[in-house]
């Protein structure tokens, strides 16, 4: 298990045991988030508006580049992880090349990202110019499905959509 240590721009790994690090990695400036992937984990740094590509084998940093923006959130499915940035996209990177494949545009301020293999899912806040409502886009390959409206299953044309959560006025969660 490994967790990010804000204050000290590191990640540590876990005792399996809990009882202690196993060793700190130094990575950019205020680490958010980690996923694994590719037998490497990827730590999105805010700060820096970076991502920090490390080989836990050798316990340090082997790749990092910048992401355009502030990194909120990371989530890893095969080999790419999917890196959600507070300026209103998306960065979808090969973690074995360390090399970002594509960048989607997604609106709004994305918090939170997921994928599973078969999809990706954004949730993204409104913007600062909205009260209410916000904009759901789903990645299924190079497919982008949006939906900006205040009641957003009304975008959601079709059986089998339902949604499972809605929290200040930002799209947490849809599953079809």
């Amino acid at each position: 298990v490994w967790v990010t240590l804000a204050g000290a721009g590191a990640v540590a790994e876990l005792a399996r045991d809990g009882r202690g690090v196993v060793q700190p990695v130094p990575v950019g400036n205020d680490p958010t988030a980690v996923a694994a992937a590719a037998n490497r984990l990827l730590v999105a740094n805010a700060r820096d508006g970076t991502v920090s590509r490390i080989d836990p084998a050798q316990g340090k940093v082997d790749a990092a580049w910048s992401v355009g923006g502030t990194p909120t959130s990371l989530s890893a499915s095969g080999p790419v992880v999917w890196v959600a940035v507070a300026g209103g996209h998306v960065v979808k990177i090969d973690a074995k090349s360390a090399h970002p494949i594509r960048t989607y545009t997604v609106g709004g301020r994305p918090a939170a990202v997921a994928a599973d293999g078969s999809g990706t899912w954004v949730a993204t806040l409104a913007s600062a110019g909205s009260h209410r409502g916000g904009m759901l886009r789903v990645a299924i390959g190079d497919d982008v499905f949006s939906c900006q409206c205040v009641e957003p299953l009304d975008g959601l044309r079709g059986p089998g959509w339902q949604l499972l959560d809605l929290v200040y006025d930002g799209l947490v969660a849809y599953h079809r």
